[in-house]
């Protein structure tokens, strides 16, 4: 059985005459046809969108880490400040020295 090829992908026939993808179904079965298409569409479209979710997870991670950083300079200086109010309220120095402990 010979392909015959005229130069056109949509036109290739075999010497059935039918479709070159009609006979490879007919050569390696319905099931194997099936799981070979669907290895195609994972290795192609899943991968696609996995690329997707990956460079939305950056730009995530990077809001993350730069709301992290915000927080971290606010808990500092409300920190600061609660160290102030405890100095400033403080009566004797002993009490001073455990506000900056």
């Amino acid at each position: 059985m010979m392909d015959e090829w005229d130069g056109n992908p949509k036109r290739r026939t075999t010497d059935s005459g039918y479709p070159w993808w009609l006979n490879a179904i007919y050569k390696v079965g319905v099931p194997s046809a099936i799981a070979i298409f669907l290895v195609w569409f994972m290795t192609t479209q899943v991968r696609d969108n996995l690329n997707s979710i990956k460079e939305n997870l950056m730009l995530h991670s990077e809001v993350n880490i730069k709301s992290l950083q915000a927080n971290e300079f606010h808990n500092d200086k409300l920190f600061k400040l609660l160290q102030r109010i405890c100095a400033n309220s403080a009566k004797t120095n002993t009490e001073r020295v455990e506000c900056f402990r």
